[in-house]
């Protein structure tokens, strides 16, 4: 199942178990303009990091959930204390930690992980200290699909120990 349609599924679970009618109480609760919900919702948009961010902050829990398959599933109750979301920076140290723990260490070791989906230009850019760069959700999915991984691992603190 794509990351997406993993999102969507548990925007319809929060809005079920808040006892939410329609999109724009949705909207109204996860603080998101109802127009950019409904592209979710029909898979014409892909939320930012920074917006999963921002309605993970809203239902004070970590961003990764809303990503994962079966949050709010069954009134599942998480008990994660709660920090203010920083999904780029999670993704970019546990970018860096899995290419320590697959001892890669030059670039052209690093872009091979991604079999030739990823430039060392663009993974350079996903990592660097000052002014990285965010890949959207899709792309996260896609490294990692090639790292054989789950995507919410990609943005989950500590994931990679």
């Amino acid at each position: 199942m794509h990351v997406m349609d993993i999102f969507t599924n548990n925007l319809y679970n929060i809005m079920t178990s808040n006892g939410l009618q329609t999109y724009l109480q949705l909207s109204t609760f996860l603080c998101v303009n109802p127009n950019t919900l409904r592209g979710w919702l029909s898979n014409k948009r892909q939320i930012s990091l920074k917006q999963l961010d921002t309605i993970a902050d809203n239902l004070k829990v970590p961003s990764y959930l809303l990503i994962k398959q079966g949050f709010m599933k069954d009134n599942a109750s998480y008990d994660i204390p709660f920090q203010k979301n920083d999904s780029r920076a999670i993704f970019s140290s546990n970018l860096q930690r899995i290419f320590i723990l697959k001892s890669k260490t030059s670039w052209n070791e690093r872009e091979a992980l991604f079999c030739g989906n990823f430039s060392i230009a663009s993974l350079m850019a996903y990592t660097r200290n000052k002014n990285p760069r965010t890949p959207p959700l899709n792309q996260i999915e896609l490294m990692a699909k090639c790292l054989g991984i789950e995507t919410y691992l990609m943005i989950k603190e500590d994931a990679f120990k």
